[in-house]
This record gives structure tokens, C-alpha cells and sequence, in this order.
């Protein structure tokens, strides 16, 4: 079961929050921060940077696990951040072209996005 919940703090920044109930070892808790910078009428850059956490799984890593996340060690909490190009089409169908990395478990993962909306 997941639960999540968005707070815009300014018109263009959204911080959103979520958890992820199961069992106790894969159970976690999130949150993100993006904001969208204007380009055009209908283009935005958007930046946005995260963490997940999976509390019962500290007690297997013997420090604490955000600042061995942030040093990209082994760790139950990943990290991620992205920048994405975004744009509107006249038909109102919504693309999308980024690069994100991702942290998790002491290895870092960077990826070229495309996407969309039909």
C-alpha cells in the first residue's frame, strides 16, 4: 500500500512525500523536491531531487545511513536527481527529455529519459 501526499510552496516548487507499507524490512518512507523554471509558453526545465529510506534495514549498515547514502556507501537510503526539458505540443500532448543518477547500495546509476504523455 502506498500513500502519498504534494505541497506546493510556491507556485512553481512542489515538495511531495510518500510511504510504502509491506513488512517491516521493505517498508519505507520518501520525499522529493521539484521545481519547474519557465522557458517558453510551453517549455518548462525541470529539476528535482529525492531520497527513499527503508528504516528496518538500518541495522544492517553500521553508520548512519543518509551520510553513508550521500558518499554513495552501501546504505538503505537511496538518493536521486534529475533535470528534465519538458515541452507542450499544440495537440496538448506533453514530452519529456532528462537525465537523472540515481544512488543506491554504493553504486550510482546516470540515464538519458524519454517520455511522454498520450
Amino acid at each position: 500500500m502506498q500513500h502519498w501526499r504534494m505541497l506546493r510552496l510556491t507556485p512553481r516548487l512542489v515538495l511531495s512525500g510518500f510511504t510504502q507499507l509491506g513488512c517491516p524490512i521493505d517498508a519505507g518512507i520518501g520525499g522529493a523536491l521539484t521545481y519547474a523554471l519557465p522557458v517558453t509558453r510551453s517549455a518548462w526545465l525541470v529539476f528535482g531531487g529525492g531520497l527513499y529510506a527503508a528504516p528496518g534495514q538500518a541495522q544492517l549498515f553500521g553508520e548512519t545511513s543518509l551520510l553513508a547514502a550521500i558518499r554513495g556507501a552501501p546504505s538503505p537510503v537511496s538518493t536521486a536527481g534529475r533535470v528534465d526539458f519538458v515541452w507542450k505540443t499544440s495537440g496538448e500532448h506533453t514530452f519529456n527529455l532528462g537525465v537523472q543518477t540515481l544512488g543506491s547500495g554504493g553504486r550510482g546509476v546516470q540515464s538519458l529519459l524519454f517520455g511522454g504523455g498520450f
